[in-house]
């Protein structure tokens, strides 16, 4: 059975992971092996949830695909956008949402996206 087995498994390392705490395991002299002994501890504990994890992870990528029609790629979408860091239009976007917020004067005369005004929201 995959249970008791886990669990000795589990109880066994977790041993051996304390016995790898003594002083004596980090002198200098013993320093490789015990770091060596520490790999192949990590490796037989998470080995299981990491093949675990990445069965599950398959999974909802998978789920996700199906769910949409298939794998779409969109070359506009991925595409570089210059207009998206001009800091040009990014100033006037921060001087127009600051009359709302408290930012800077209150002098604009465009509404900000931020604003219940903009969105058809009651003003409080």
């Amino acid at each position: 059975m995959l249970g008791p087995k886990t669990l000795v498994v589990w109880r066994d390392s977790f041993a051996a992971f304390l016995r790898l705490g003594a002083a004596a395991c980090w002198e200098p002299a013993q320093l490789e092996p015990t770091l060596v002994a520490l790999r192949r501890l990590a490796v037989a504990i998470l080995g299981p949830s990491a093949i675990l994890m990445a069965a599950v992870a398959a999974t909802a990528l998978g789920a996700g695909v199906l769910q949409t029609g298939g794998l779409n790629i969109h070359p506009e979408a991925v595409g570089f956008k210059f207009d998206r860091i001009n800091p040009v239009s990014n100033i006037k976007t921060f001087f127009r949402c600051a009359p709302r917020h408290g930012w800077a004067s209150r002098c604009s005369p465009r509404p900000c996206w931020r604003s219940s005004r903009c969105r058809g929201l009651p003003v409080s």
